[in-house]
């Protein structure tokens, strides 16, 4: 075989096979492939979820030195809140940490520190400040509350809050607290005690008047006990939540199983403490069935008294109280928050029993 080639002249290249070589092409080299890169560990944070309580009061009088408290610690920390006022907030915290009070438009307050700004968290406790605050002037000022965690030589703000400071030269004008009293008995009996109790403090703390009011609770108690419990707290309103009856309401025995509390006893005991001249309490809710007749003795003595007519279930007994305290902590009457209340529980006329000067009101 030959193989022919036609030249531009038309001549003619006559090839023998023989003298043909063959042509290989090469194969081509496999791209080079870059090693996986080997994966970067990345490094735990030190922020953990965290909680916050603190009690910042909203008026405050010029000249005289305020202690502001705030507590620090890891979500599962009990016994956080400071007070039945303070607020409560989630945040992230670490190992260190430091908080501290700014006076923002500098010349308002003086600020005296009295822990270590920076502290360390213990596990499984919280950690508090206090720091002193002296108003300097009068008149509205803006305070800031500082949050920081510190770690690897850095500082991170995981809570910057400006809270409006009222200041008043004269003691009298400050808003009066108000020490709210929550006493109940019969959670064993299946009652949702607990539930009304926070519900209660929920309202008082999303108030815009909360700095007016304490709260303080007691559960299972026993007639002794309650007779402690008012002694040594001198509440300006008693909020009792539990069984009552005709006769009277229903406390615990030392077995926490219900028992009676006549309603002779009870006014005997509250006509008693209002001889106190130093203190004196203005309010009783009985958040009880049938508890009537017992308001309507306790009136005699105390400038309001709340019963009830009839039986009335756990939702309306605690939807009631929601209502009530939620226009107390807007500065309104014990009227006007007990009509509100009967109105949201869909009771249409409360009764109002005049005893003298008292009310005794009955929904």
């Amino acid at each position: 075989m030959c193989f022919q080639l036609r030249l531009e002249n038309d001549s003619k290249l006559v090839l023998d096979p023989q003298w043909l070589v063959p042509i290989m092409m090469a194969p081509e080299e496999p791209a080079e492939v870059a090693p996986p890169e080997e994966a970067v560990p990345v490094p735990a944070s030190p922020l953990r979820p965290g909680q916050m309580d603190y009690a910042i009061p909203d008026a405050m009088v010029q000249g005289q030195s305020t202690t502001c408290i705030i507590r620090l610690g890891d979500k599962d920390v009990k016994d956080m809140q400071i007070s039945g006022t303070s607020v409560h907030a989630s945040i992230q915290v670490c190992d260190e940490m430091s908080v501290k009070l700014v006076d923002l438009d500098e010349g308002n307050f003086k600020i005296r520190s009295l822990s270590s700004e920076q502290q360390a968290l213990v596990k499984g406790e919280y950690t508090e400040w206090k720091i002193n605050v002296t108003p300097l002037a009068t008149g509205s000022f803006p305070l800031l509350l500082q949050v920081s965690c510190h770690f690897d030589g850095k500082t991170k703000d995981v809570a910057v809050l400006e809270k409006s400071i009222q200041v008043t030269a004269d003691p009298s004008q400050m808003p009066r607290t108000r020490k709210i009293a929550f006493i109940a008995a019969g959670s064993k009996t299946g009652l949702l005690l607990g539930k009304e109790s926070n519900e209660i403090w929920e309202e008082l703390r999303l108030a815009p008047f909360r700095d007016d009011f304490s709260y303080v609770k007691y559960f299972e108690v026993t007639n002794i006990q309650f007779d402690r419990a008012l002694e040594y707290e001198k509440p300006t309103i008693v909020h009792f939540s539990g069984h009552g009856s005709m006769e009277g309401i229903f406390l615990a025995d030392e077995q926490g199983n219900p028992k009676l509390a006549s309603s002779q006893d009870m006014a005997g005991l509250f006509q008693v403490l209002q001889t106190d001249e130093a203190w004196k309490i203005e309010c009783v809710v009985l958040n009880a069935c049938l508890s009537r007749d017992l308001a309507q003795e306790l009136a005699v003595c105390v400038p309001t008294v709340i019963g009830t007519n009839t039986k009335i279930g756990d939702d309306k007994a605690i939807l009631f109280s929601e209502c009530f305290y939620r226009e107390l902590g807007k500065r309104r009457t014990y009227q006007q928050a007990f009509d509100s209340g009967r109105i949201r529980v869909g009771v249409e006329e409360g009764e109002g029993l005049d005893e003298g000067r008292n009310c005794c009101c009955v929904w």
